[in-house]
């Protein structure tokens, strides 16, 4: 994934460096312009790659989001649903459902085959998972800090790189 990343990184570096003007860029300094919103850019990308859902043993479905967790209790779980992308419908009546099993044009195409294959297993970990001592509980959200702080800092190091090349 970081080298997936870095690759687009630097390619965006040397797309900015030879063509986003009529003529090439006379210094290394012109190249701060853009750097700003690559760093962003990168940091969302490396957001938007992290989002998944997986199972927890201690009996939680995990929903990791752009900038949240939902710890979702597989006792509050009541189906799982692929109409407009993976949803996990609760007891509540409430549907949380995931960014990296989104909605698409593609996916209402082809009937969402990858949301229907997640949505198996996660109703297979589910049923494993449930047992009849175990009450429904909660759906806990967190902030996804420690994720945030380390792509905020990979664009800091982008810019700090760039500044240091610059000076060089």
């Amino acid at each position: 994934m970081l080298v997936f990343i870095g690759t687009g990184v630097i390619a965006a570096l040397v797309f900015a460096w030879g063509w986003i003007g009529p003529e090439p860029l006379a210094s290394f300094a012109e190249l701060l312009n853009p750097t700003l919103p690559l760093a962003l850019g990168s940091a969302l990308m490396l957001l938007l790659m992290t989002c998944r859902i997986s199972g927890d043993p201690t009996g939680y479905v995990e929903v990791v989001g752009l900038l949240l967790i939902r710890r979702v209790p597989v006792g509050a779980i009541v189906v799982v649903t692929t109409a407009a992308g993976l949803g996990l419908r609760l007891d509540s009546g409430r549907t949380i459902g995931s960014i990296a099993y989104g909605q698409s044009l593609i996916g209402d195409l082809i009937g969402y085959p990858r949301s229907k294959r997640t949505a198996l297993a996660v109703m297979d970990f589910v049923e494993s998972t449930r047992t009849p001592d175990r009450q429904s509980a909660e759906v806990v959200t967190v902030l996804r800090g420690r994720a945030i702080a380390a792509v905020l800092a990979a664009g800091v190091l982008l810019i700090g790189v760039t500044v240091l090349i610059n000076h060089l």
